[in-house]
């Protein structure tokens, strides 16, 4: 029995602070947990009736246990957090989705450059954010050299320029590379591109303001104008953040809230008062411990990226001090975190908690209209079982050039992103004309002639007919077994007259069925993905000629 072989380390175990990790056949790490006390959490695996679900599977499947003691039990945090990010056990809470948020950066430079930036703080300067969107980000950029007219060049191409780019005749920058503009000037700018993202916006918009007047009263009407859409640049900016919080301070606020199926963690930045986004985390509910997994979820996410002074939750996390001197650890400050029941910070964290509740609905009404539409896709095309996993194939060129593959991943919780491949292609003529079967024949090769264990449960192929005898010949070759479809437009190429070529037959479905929107909006995004990826090695080699 597992619960034997973690019994069979117990009189060895001892009793003080560090890390313990499970392992399954071929020493796959299953598990990595971190202990005040390594001898009493390792024997609480052995009592069966207290484990969740998800944590009596992973014990059925142990077959040997390794510890690491460590000096205190926050250094056992930092490595318990460390392993998981490295390994990404399966029975672990892991944030796949776990890329840095982006920020502004600008750059400690005699004239400084505005630019989007991601990672640690390595490079000195200003930093502002982190913003959920990158999009976000990038209007704000955009906004900010429209008024301020702050360069976005690197340093490099900074030295090395001997007159004015583009950009200072489209007005978005003023040209410091040249001379165009004196220290000072350009210093002012800065500050005040500082104080608005600092959150003084509104001082900003009171001297833009000024500044129209005045223009205005000169009759210099032409500059006048200009500012006048710098101001509405500015307000675009302001109303994108939603400013609400009167107290000028920087804090991460966390909401956690369950049903029966799922659990929603909803996080959201506010910076200098302003509001830079949120994003919910959802999880399946296996009947853990909220407060166990609440703290798992704070490591893991900020395990990733620095967190603020100061993070405002929901519910009482337990271990407080604990996490507060881990994340502290990783800030290089003090943390705090805070629930609070009274105030301004109450109120924020109510209203983020119902958006929280409504985001959870949401995707539990989402999941079950998807499983639905599965099951009808079994029954429609007579298959084995329902999909969990389906993979889109398309591809993209321009006149036998920049050839590339694409797949896109989905299931019952939507697209799967990091199931997202793209496939380079050389060239393939046939006719002197590119040859979209032949590209297709080259990536399902590739694709399926590795490991079994990772394929999917349905194959859908944008073409038709030539495609799906490429497809046949190539599954056949490999002796692969998974069901495929070649999604086809109709002959006037119109939404709803797709074809399906399925078993050496076509199907048709219902012009505006639920069914053919799903199928249609996976085609969607394997093409445009398949496009995204073309334009960029276009670009790419564009650059290089």
């Amino acid at each position: 029995m597992p619960a034997e072989i973690i019994k069979s380390h117990l009189n060895s175990l001892p009793k003080n602070s560090g890390v313990y990790q499970f392992f399954g056949d071929g020493d796959e790490l299953l598990y990595v947990g971190k202990a005040k006390n390594l001898k009493n959490r390792v024997t609480s695996y052995t009592k069966e009736k207290t484990l969740s679900a998800r944590i009596r599977r992973m014990v059925f499947l142990t077959k040997k246990l390794e510890i690491t003691q460590t000096n205190s039990e926050v250094e056992a945090l930092l490595l318990e957090h460390n392993l998981i990010k490295k390994f990404q056990p399966k029975f672990n809470i892991v944030l796949r989705d776990s890329k840095t948020y982006a920020q502004i950066l600008i750059s400690d430079h005699k004239f400084p450059q505005i630019a989007k930036y991601r990672g640690e703080k390595n490079d000195q300067g200003y930093y502002f954010g982190p913003f959920v969107h990158a999009n976000d980000v990038n209007k704000t950029i955009d906004v900010l050299r429209k008024v301020f007219k702050l360069r976005s060049c690197s340093d490099s191409e900074f030295a090395s320029r001997k007159k004015p780019c583009l950009e200072y005749q489209i007005a978005r920058c003023t040209a410091p590379c040249v001379g165009f503009i004196s220290e000072d000037d350009y210093e002012n700018s800065v500050k005040n591109a500082v104080s608005f993202l600092s959150g003084k916006s509104n001082e900003v918009h009171k001297k833009l303001s000024e500044k129209m007047l005045q223009f205005s009263k000169n009759m210099e009407y032409e500059k006048a104008a200009e500012v006048r859409n710098q101001l509405n640049a500015v307000d675009s900016i302001l109303v994108k953040q939603n400013i609400n919080v009167n107290e000028i301070s920087d804090f991460d606020a966390i909401s956690l809230v369950v049903n029966n199926q799922k659990i929603c963690v909803y996080v959201s930045f506010f910076r200098s008062g302003c509001n830079f986004g949120s994003k919910p985390y959802f999880f399946k509910n296996e009947g853990e411990d909220l407060g166990d997994f609440f703290n798992d979820f704070l490591g893991q996410f900020y395990f990733n990226q620095n967190p603020p002074r100061l993070i405002l939750t929901n519910i009482e996390v337990k271990e407080k001090k604990l996490i507060e001197e881990f994340l502290g650890k990783i800030l290089g400050k003090n943390v705090a975190i805070l629930t609070p029941q009274k105030g301004e910070k109450a109120s924020i964290m109510k209203g983020l908690e119902e958006i929280a509740r409504r985001n959870l609905e949401q995707k539990c009404s989402d999941e079950l209209t998807t499983q639905n539409l599965l099951l009808e896709l079994k029954e429609k095309f007579n298959l084995e079982k329902i999909p969990q996993k389906i993979e889109v194939y398309d591809n993209s060129h321009t006149f036998n050039t920049n050839a590339v593959g694409a797949l896109i991943s989905a299931g019952v919780n939507g697209f799967i992103k990091n199931g997202y491949r793209k496939f380079n292609i050389g060239k393939i003529d046939v006719g002197g004309k590119k040859d979209d079967t032949a590209m297709m024949i080259e990536v399902l090769t590739r694709r399926f002639s590795k490991d079994a264990s990772e394929f999917p449960d349905l194959i859908i192929i944008d073409g038709g007919k030539p495609q799906f005898g490429a497809a046949k010949m190539v599954f056949e070759k490999l002796n692969i077994r998974i069901p495929f479809i070649c999604m086809a437009k109709g002959e006037n190429r119109n939404a709803g007259e797709e074809r399906f070529f399925y078993k050496d037959k076509v199907i048709y479905l219902e012009k505006h069925s639920a069914l053919m929107h799903y199928l249609q909006r996976l085609r969607d995004e394997a093409h445009r993905f398949a496009i995204m990826t073309h334009r960029k090695k276009r670009e790419k080699n564009a650059l290089n000629l």
